[in-house]
């Protein structure tokens, strides 16, 4: 009787442990669906902002603005896209350190543009806080800085 009562309180614990494991991964995995949707929604409606230009304005952005960058409304849409997606993969996937994007990778090199460097600060009103971010930034002020620098000495 008493090996019964054992194995019984062994298979209950089991089922137990199996129950909250399998309520965890299911939580877990709702909200990793939930986020996913939310993220493919926002890029979707950024997308928009090219044939809607005038939604800009919910972002303090003006279409004049816009036009001091020398973008168009569907230049902006890309690069934003783009760069929110390069954000999610780094909040999401990819936990790295704040320093510049690697000389030479995706990012660094669409950094380098003249056109990226004037659309960041529109597009930067639009980012949170986050690693992405800094990373724009740094990449960004170290490829003006070093134009800075050689303008200077030319």
């Amino acid at each position: 009787m008493r090996a019964e009562l054992v194995f019984a309180t062994i298979a209950l614990v089991l089922s137990l442990v199996s129950i909250t494991t399998t309520l965890v991964f299911t939580l877990r995995q709702i909200r990793t669906t939930s986020i996913l949707a939310s993220n493919a929604a926002i890029l979707e409606v950024e997308k928009l902002l090219g044939d809607v230009p005038s939604a800009l304005k919910f972002h303090g952005i003006q279409e004049d603005d816009l036009r001091q960058a020398d973008i168009t409304p569907r230049e902006f849409a890309y690069l934003l896209t783009s760069l929110t997606g390069g954000a999610i993969y780094h909040r999401t996937v990819r936990k790295t350190n704040d320093d510049p994007f690697e000389e030479g990778s995706y990012r660094y090199i669409m950094c380098s543009q003249p056109s990226t460097q004037r659309a960041w600060p529109l597009i930067r009103r639009m980012m949170g806080e986050h690693i992405f971010r800094t990373k724009m930034d740094k990449t960004i002020n170290l490829m003006t800085r070093s134009k800075t620098v050689n303008n200077i000495a030319s």
